[in-house]
């Protein structure tokens, strides 16, 4: 087990400061500087923040009653616009009851321009992350303005709060190999073997038996337990410039068969693509494969080494859409983040 809390949060400070684009620091440094009056500061959602949105082909966009994916017609999805210069604009299609913060994951996603960076307008009016669509008149085939800032419009810094850790369920996987299957949520389950996982505190955080995380309940450690949630690994990373939605978008478009990643091959099979069916506009990729999350690992520097982040979480199966091995969720709710799992870069990638 891992045991050195404060070189933990230290650690992990440094990996959520290479994914949020801002400086994050601990909760003991933060203690010592909240009374700054020359620094504002906030507290990073460890559960939520790092989630990436994609959006979903707008031709697999299905109607399915009596499923139970999501409980949305289809008629409230709808194509807008973005333009992003005089000369470029693109479409994206999405729920209007979305967030504003939402569209600016999915124009990540397309173009890469972190959302930190973007300042979207609509009939001359600057929107605010945490307001929707609706709430603007957005309707459909409404055109938005994107202007890139040259800086940050936010000066905070960003603490991690102690209390959402939980340092008794941390765990070294790094000299672990497994030689037997574990299935989590009756879906197989591949340990991160070679990282070390921070834990995030969620036990009575959504729901007071715990039933998601298999707690008390799983007969051996090799076993689902009943109504329990499978495993997944999140990364917030890009590969050849394509983040994890964006692969997992062009996937299921049939665009992307087979791509090699650094060594690594990933195939989406045809008769899993075929099986498709959404009912929203956009969701979030996950993967039950260690290996291919890995490849989506954002890279970051720590006392003169480097090291890979990527997030473990449970999913709902009762949303889930599996697309070879990409798995989609139609709401950040249905993604519960557990571990923060890093490990040096095997890669050595020098930044």
């Amino acid at each position: 087990m891992v045991r050195k809390t404060s070189n933990n949060q230290s650690l992990l400070a440094a990996a959520l400061t290479a994914i949020s684009d801002s400086t994050v620091i601990t909760h003991d440094e933060y203690k010592r500087q909240k009374d700054s009056p020359d620094a504002k500061f906030h507290e990073v959602d460890i559960y939520q923040s790092h989630m990436q949105i994609g959006q979903i082909p707008a031709k697999n966009i299905i109607k399915t009653p009596k499923h139970n994916f999501l409980k949305t017609p289809n008629n409230d999805v709808k194509e807008i616009y973005v333009k992003i210069s005089s000369k470029k604009k693109i479409s994206l299609h999405i729920l209007l009851s979305c967030t504003v913060n939402s569209l600016k994951e999915l124009i990540y996603t397309r173009e890469g321009y972190p959302t930190s960076k973007q300042e979207l307008l609509f009939n001359g009016q600057i929107l605010k992350d945490e307001l929707t669509l609706t709430q603007y008149d957005i309707e459909a085939h409404s055109v938005i303005q994107l202007n890139l800032l040259l800086r940050e419009n936010n000066n905070s810094i960003g603490y991690i709060n102690s209390e959402h850790l939980d340092s008794k369920h941390n765990y070294d996987f790094t000299s672990i190999t497994d030689t037997q299957k574990f299935y989590r949520g009756k879906e197989e389950y591949t340990r991160p073997c070679g990282w070390k996982r921070i834990s995030t505190k969620v036990l009575n955080k959504y729901e007071y038996n715990n039933t998601w995380l298999g707690v008390r309940n799983r007969k051996t450690q090799f076993e689902s337990a009943q109504n329990e949630w499978p495993v997944s690994f999140h990364a917030t990373g890009n590969v050849n410039g394509m983040s994890m939605a964006a692969m997992g978008y062009d996937v299921i478009r049939g665009k992307n068969k087979s791509r090699k990643f650094l060594g690594l091959f990933c195939c989406c099979k045809q008769n899993n693509r075929k099986k498709l069916q959404f009912e929203f506009g956009n969701g979030v990729y996950t993967t039950p494969d260690v290996k291919l999350a890995e490849q989506f690992a954002t890279r970051f520097s720590y006392e003169g080494e480097t090291y890979l982040v990527m997030f473990q979480n449970r999913v709902n199966p009762d949303t889930l859409v599996k697309a070879g091995e990409y798995w989609v969720l139609p709401k950040l709710e249905d993604v519960r983040t557990y571990g923060i799992c890093i490990k040096k870069d095997p890669y050595r990638v020098k930044f």
